[in-house]
């Protein structure tokens, strides 16, 4: 028996859009736990914020800003991750779970 495959939640743009109106508020103001299936069809945990002046977070201004993308694409969240120290993003239609740390 194999063990049960993690899908992403959102499949339709309406959950899509759910996801990200949901994730980039709490990303502002607090650190997540992001669960997300990544291109190459690996399951990846990210401890990650959009809060510079998070609890426990140093994000160095000048990478914070620089951090961003120039184009931004609206199906991808930057985002930074506090165990590598650096900028990773996750499509929102990958997320298979989210909690709050």
């Amino acid at each position: 028996m194999t063990p049960k495959q993690k899908k992403p939640f959102a499949k339709t743009k309406k959950q899509i859009q759910f996801v990200k109106d949901l994730l980039y508020p709490l990303l502002q103001h607090e650190i997540l736990d992001i669960e997300f299936l990544k291109a190459n069809g690996v399951v990846r945990r990210m401890k990650c914020t959009r809060n510079p002046d998070a609890y426990e977070v140093h994000i160095p201004m000048e990478k914070f800003h620089l951090g961003f993308p120039r184009k931004k694409n609206p199906d991808v969240c930057k985002v930074w991750d506090t165990k590598k120290e650096g900028w990773r993003s996750f499509r929102f239609d990958s997320v298979i779970s989210v909690a709050v740390i």
